[in-house]
């Protein structure tokens, strides 16, 4: 999946959560693995960097528009996984990531589905902060 769609499902989760933040949060990281096992185009890294950081702004916005200093944080846990695996300090934790990935070559058709997912998120996202 794409970092974008990391960050925004994150996102999501933590706003959308009916449980206490700590919960959302280890949610929101878990929930990586959970979308790296669904059948996705890989882009890789430098293709990941441009949509990554124009979603990263936009959840900058939200948190100030909403006052929601934790949204920012709650997004970078949903990229957390795929960080501590560029910095390759936990060869555990790369082997945990790698079985619960995706193993098939996915068809760049599947970017429309993935597309589609975090265009809902954000629609999910703009309509308003937590408890809105």
């Amino acid at each position: 999946m794409t970092g974008l769609t990391h960050l925004a499902l994150s996102s999501v989760i933590y706003r959308r959560g009916k449980f206490p933040v700590p919960v959302l949060l280890a949610a929101g990281f878990a929930a990586h693995f959970f979308l790296d096992r669904i059948p996705h185009f890989e882009l890789g890294l430098w293709l990941n960097v441009l949509p990554g950081v124009a979603g990263g702004g936009a959840i900058f916005y939200l948190a100030r528009r909403d006052d929601d200093p934790l949204l920012p944080a709650a997004a970078l846990i949903g990229l957390l996984p795929d960080g501590l695996v560029q910095t390759g300090v936990w060869p555990w934790f790369d082997r945990f990531h790698a079985f619960c990935h995706f193993r098939g070559k996915g068809s760049p058709l599947l970017l429309v589905l993935e597309f589609v997912l975090t265009a809902g998120c954000f629609f999910i996202l703009w309509r308003g902060k937590k408890g809105a």
